[in-house]
């Protein structure tokens, strides 16, 4: 791997961190009762969808955003160290398993014209 490509990878990363953290944020805005669930989370689906477009370094920033949020996260202030790691890998793992599923079993690039296709990835999604 030449320099080039690795700075591009951590601008890529970088990238990902942040839009994870503000994601996070403006979702956090939108909380139900004693802030456990938001009717408006769009972090998955941006997350995921960069995921496909950029690869491996999306997964490194959204886990370092996920740590840092989690670390900030005032609902569980006494959430040991493992357990927020454990949480932060979860939360990033969904977008491994999103693209797995969908490189499995959907037909790339999916066929917008019908229906059935775009109802399967939006199901696996």
């Amino acid at each position: 791997m030449n320099k080039g490509n690795s700075l591009i990878q951590i601008l890529i990363a970088l990238i990902a961190f942040c839009t994870y953290y503000l994601l996070v944020e403006f979702g956090s805005m939108f909380t139900i009762f004693l802030g456990f669930s938001s009717p408006i989370w769009p972090l998955s689906g941006v997350m995921t969808g960069l995921y496909f477009l950029f690869g491996r370094s999306i997964i490194v920033g959204s886990l370092l955003a996920s740590l840092l949020i989690l670390q900030q996260d005032s609902l569980h202030p006494d959430l040991p160290s493992y357990a927020i790691l454990i949480l932060a890998s979860i939360s990033v793992l969904q977008f491994v398993i999103a693209k797995q599923l969908v490189l499995r079993f959907c037909i790339i690039p999916i066929n917008i014209r019908k229906p059935l296709p775009i109802l399967k990835f939006f199901i696996l999604i």
